[in-house]
């Protein structure tokens, strides 16, 4: 899979990290679905969203078209399940818990297609103890975005043992077609 073969985005978790992530795809032109736990923070992101949206618009950062359209590709979903389905590209945005991490790859692993990439924005955890909770390893990667993701250009990407190249090429292809700077790093470096 390449690039242009990503169609749809889901980022679950939406908190502080997770919400700007969702809008940098957003505004890069995907559908995004999102998820949380918690469907109150869920609300609160698109609420987020909108807010640093409107402050682009004051910045002349992007039109009011541009705005809304963002707006319009954002999906709340009520489950992971119904995030991941159609998905091309995840991005895994929750608590810096390699435990809770695992249990999530597990259950995307279980609800994504089959050539699904998961990228983890995890800040210190090493890919290689949650990629391999899922059975692709090969497509499981980090993708750690500096905060505020919305605004920060940079994103460290590592990938695993396991990860293929053709992951890692995907998630540095589809960084840059979002307006990020991917930097790959040779090897996981605990704290980044």
């Amino acid at each position: 899979m390449n690039v242009t073969d990503v169609r749809k985005v889901a980022v679950v978790g939406t908190g502080l990290m997770g919400h700007g992530i969702a809008q940098v795809f957003a505004l890069g032109g995907y559908p995004v679905a999102m998820y949380d736990v918690s469907p109150e923070r869920c609300q609160q992101a698109v609420a987020g969203i909108r807010a640093n949206l409107r402050l682009f618009q004051e910045k002349e950062l992007v039109s009011a078209a541009e705005a809304e359209a963002a707006l319009a590709r954002l999906r709340p979903c009520g489950t992971l399940a119904d995030a991941a389905e159609d998905a091309d590209f995840v991005m895994e945005v929750v608590f810096e818990d390699v435990e809770v991490k695992k249990a999530v790859m597990r259950q995307l692993d279980a609800a994504a297609p089959a050539h699904t990439v998961f990228a983890s924005n995890t800040s210190g955890l090493d890919v290689n103890a949650f990629g391999p909770a899922t059975s692709r390893p090969d497509k499981v990667v980090v993708a750690h975005f500096w905060n505020p993701p919305h605004i920060l250009p940079l994103v460290e990407v590592v990938k695993g043992e396991q990860t293929s190249d053709e992951t890692l090429q995907l998630t540095v292809d589809i960084l840059r077609k979002v307006g990020k700077y991917p930097v790959v790093l040779k090897r996981h470096i605990a704290g980044f």
